[in-house]
């Protein structure tokens, strides 16, 4: 028998506190859907903590919300730069440091590359993992072509598709083993899980903030810094991988 749900009332749509306070409460029960959206409703609440004090110590909750903190502090311009406003948070509008010490950049996104590298070991696909291995990863002060590019071809490239491989296929399995399906997880379940993802639609800012809760071998530390306050990227041609910074 399938689980029910209750229904947000129309005056309560919108109500983030209201909503995370009741079923964290058990007084109702969402579905995980209704999440979608209520962690950046959240974030102009000075007392936005309070409301998982039930839940706070339980395993990894303290560290998630001490991230998520860090988080919030650091996307506190919830508009473009045209002054209008958008629902998600992206990494163009941070407070960071605009200076970039781009070996530092390079060495992230190396860290980055060496988890899909195992994930080809992992997944017995070796020639993949040694033709990344090979690839020489660069700084890029003028990647405006790449920009030009449509959102999917620009995901292909950042993807590893001009190589022939798929980053994401290898770190699929570096995520999806029996310990992850075993000991990952909040006592919040999928209704945490779709709050954060519901940030940005970042899969892997999720694992990042997130991480307190996860088994996996992904450095999420370092993809964080590279994207998030650093608001860099790398992507791929057919014998490279560039590192550089998105355009303001």
């Amino acid at each position: 028998m399938s689980e029910s749900y209750d229904t947000i009332p129309k005056d309560r749509w919108g109500d983030a506190r209201w909503i995370w306070e009741q079923q964290i409460s058990g007084r109702k029960n969402f579905d995980s859907f209704s999440f979608m959206g209520t962690l950046n409703d959240l974030q102009g609440d000075p007392n936005w903590r309070s409301i998982f004090d039930p839940v706070k110590n339980t395993e990894g909750m303290t560290e998630f919300l001490d991230r998520l903190q860090g988080h919030f502090d650091l996307c506190s311009a919830p508009n473009n730069a045209d002054g209008s406003f958008t629902v998600y948070q992206h990494p163009t509008r941070t407070k960071r440091n605009r200076k970039i010490n781009k070996k530092a950049m390079i060495e992230l996104t190396r860290r980055i590359i060496n988890t899909a590298i195992a994930g080809f070991k992992l997944s017995d696909e070796p020639d993949d993992a040694q033709k990344l291995s090979q690839i020489p990863v660069i700084w890029s002060d003028d990647s405006s072509h790449h920009f030009q590019l449509t959102f999917s071809k620009q995901q292909e490239n950042r993807n590893g598709l001009p190589l022939g491989l798929s980053l994401g296929e290898a770190w699929e399995f570096e995520i999806w083993n029996e310990e992850y399906f075993l000991k990952s997880g909040s006592v919040l379940g999928n209704d945490l899980d779709e709050a954060v993802y519901s940030l940005a639609n970042d899969p892997a800012l999720e694992r990042y903030l997130l991480q307190s809760f996860q088994v996996h071998d992904l450095d999420v530390d370092a993809q964080y810094e590279l994207e998030w306050i650093n608001n860099c990227i790398f992507y791929f041609d057919e014998t490279t991988c560039y590192v550089t910074q998105r355009p303001e």
